[in-house]
């Protein structure tokens, strides 16, 4: 909820259920396009769960002060126009727990907020209705506002950044080359990217996803180049958000276990998934394999995870100050549990440096605690040994 609040201003439910895996960003897109019936039936876990998941956030935003707002839900590019329904007949009733957005109210709008100069301007409807065609990839209902906007305020400040925005919708439809993928990557971080977060804020998602999702398509037949890593079709689905098909893409790589890139990518694809245990073993082979390239990522929090990034804190105001390498050993000592998840096999072979022997001593210990266990960690990493029996004790 916080993260929402301060991403997007306001408690948005569909938001809430997409940060937390029980929608997925391909399904809610395909649901405003038309390809679903409802959101229901995209949901992960049982609809009532989701119901009073939605109850208790919604008690929580009024707590926090803000105000319901009832939205009504419309459909995007050529399902535009068209109202939605979130929920199937057995479940309408609750409909309002998905379409009541609760925002701030606007005597407590801060004056340095990024859109209020165009809310308090002359410009309001035309510049929300240019908004809502923007994100449902309306052409013709971008055009329309566009030329309203012009008429009132024609030196308006985001008259060009909308200009280049509807221009490039038109050709969306348009297949994309291979051999014009890098100049339509640079469009878009260069130009679409700052044009969009400029009108739409956070909302620069819903219009910048299909485009990110043609590059990636260009992109899919064309291998790894460690030198150019943007390249890969896995960056490309990563921010359409797709991460099914990022993984695949990774996955194909051949060694994609040897460049760190790919496996930062692939640990935060597979949370995003919704496969927790898949994360973390692709981040311990970070650890180990590019322990700069796993501080970086740990340090910004990259991951997502909340419980890593508890245990990340801890890790590194340890007295023993240990290399990250070790992280993944520590990660076990603060999950138990993850042992008996992870594959068995994620550290072994030939080479192994000395935080993959220190994750193999805890692994054994915490699935026999006794005196030869104990004493091959001690041999291992005594610290490790040591960050045990206190843990031992605050559980006790």
């Amino acid at each position: 909820m916080d993260e929402l609040l301060i991403t997007h201003g306001a408690y948005i439910p569909v938001e809430l259920l997409m940060a937390l895996g029980r929608l997925s960003y391909a399904d809610y897109d395909a649901w405003r396009c038309g390809e679903r019936p409802s959101v229901q039936s995209a949901l992960a876990g049982n609809p009532r769960r989701v119901l009073e998941l939605l109850e208790t956030a919604a008690e929580w935003a009024a707590r926090l002060g803000l105000h319901p707002k009832p939205c009504e839900y419309f459909g995007w590019s050529t399902n535009a126009g068209t109202r939605l329904t979130f929920l199937d007949d057995e479940w309408r009733a609750s409909e309002p727990l998905l379409a009541t957005h609760y925002v701030r109210r606007k005597a407590e709008v801060a004056e340095g907020d990024q859109f209020d100069l165009f809310f308090d301007s002359g410009s309001t409807a035309a510049l929300a209705d240019l908004r809502t065609a923007l994100r449902g990839r309306d052409v013709p209902g971008a055009r329309r506002a566009l030329d309203a906007l012009v008429a009132r305020e024609p030196a308006h400040p985001l008259r060009s950044a909308v200009e280049r925005l509807t221009d490039a919708l038109i050709y969306l439809a348009t297949p994309l080359p291979a051999a014009s993928a890098e100049s339509e990557l640079r469009a878009i971080e260069q130009s679409l990217l700052p044009a969009a977060r400029d009108v739409l804020g956070p909302d620069a998602r819903d219009l910048l996803t299909p485009f990110w999702r043609r590059l990636a398509d260009a992109l899919a037949v064309e291998p790894f180049d460690p030198e150019r890593p943007q390249l890969h079709a896995s960056h490309a689905y990563a921010h359409a958000l797709d991460w099914p098909r990022t993984i695949a893409a990774i996955e194909a790589v051949p060694d994609h276990a040897d460049e760190p890139v790919l496996l930062e990518r692939l640990a935060i694809a597979r949370l995003r998934e919704g496969d927790r245990n898949g994360a973390i073993a692709a981040l311990s082979q970070l650890c180990w394999r590019s322990p700069e390239t796993a501080s970086e990522c740990l340090e910004k929090g990259s991951i997502g995870d909340f419980t890593v990034s508890q245990a990340w804190l801890a890790f590194v105001d340890l007295d023993a100050e240990p290399d990250v390498t070790f992280f993944p050993a520590y990660q076990l000592l603060a999950e138990p549990g993850l042992v008996r998840s992870l594959p068995q096999s994620l550290a072994s072979g030939e080479g192994m440096s000395a935080g993959e022997h220190a994750f193999r001593a805890v692994c054994a210990l915490l699935c026999a605690d006794s005196a030869e266990t104990r004493r091959a960690l001690r041999a291992a990493a005594p610290w490790l040994l040591d960050a045990y029996h206190q843990m031992r004790e605050q559980l006790d």
